[in-house]
């Protein structure tokens, strides 16, 4: 009968512990990497959310000035930039809802 030597069964156990941790620092690894791209992601969204708000803000002041220059001379040659960009079918074709013609400009409603 052989005797097997505490020396060898407490390296067996430290290498079960090595592999175990080895595998929860790949579990972590793996869920660090998932919440840096979801981080990412996100950061992303945020990003063309205050792309878009800033771009909606101009034009709608864009807008709202044009609309009062209007109002005060009755002039619908104040729509002219407005107008350009509506039959712009490369702006047209990318614009969700589609825009529709100015009421001002007369559009056919």
């Amino acid at each position: 009968m052989s005797k097997k030597s505490p020396h060898n069964e407490s390296i067996k156990d430290y290498k079960k512990i090595i592999s175990v941790q080895e595998k929860i620092i790949k579990q972590e690894k793996a869920v660090s990497k998932k919440l840096e791209k979801l981080f990412m992601s996100e950061l992303d969204k945020s990003h063309n959310y205050h792309q878009w708000a800033y771009w909606y803000r101009a034009w709608s002041e864009y807008l709202e000035h044009t609309i009062q220059r209007y109002m005060k001379s009755k002039d619908p040659s104040h729509f002219d930039n407005y107008s350009k960009v509506l039959k712009n079918p490369r702006i047209m074709d990318k614009s969700f809802p589609p825009l529709e013609e100015n009421i001002f400009l007369g559009g056919d409603k």
